[in-house]
């Protein structure tokens, strides 16, 4: 903490159930809802510098960064995406 007792904390989410997305987002295991995951956020205030914010969220991000290969990982998200932003189109 500094001397200004300013807490900066990194946020790392994945996927979390909001209406942003344009539709109606079910919660799951892995999608949690905004009340669960903004609960989860909160008590991590002040103990890590960095956070994925939701226990599964944690899950996941270890896999992705520490299993599989980088360049795999770019390119799932780039099909996630363009498939995402394909089907908004329509």
């Amino acid at each position: 903490m500094s001397v200004l007792d300013v807490i900066i904390q990194s946020v790392k989410p994945y996927f979390v159930a909001t209406k942003m997305v344009g539709r109606k987002v079910p919660t799951s295991f892995f999608v949690p809802s905004t009340f669960r995951f903004s609960s989860s956020l909160l008590a991590t205030l002040g103990l890590e510098s960095e956070t994925f914010g939701y226990f599964t969220h944690w899950i996941q991000g270890s896999i992705l960064v520490h299993l599989i290969p980088r360049w795999l990982n770019l390119t799932l998200l780039h099909k996630a995406v363009t498939s995402f932003l394909y089907k908004r189109r329509k």
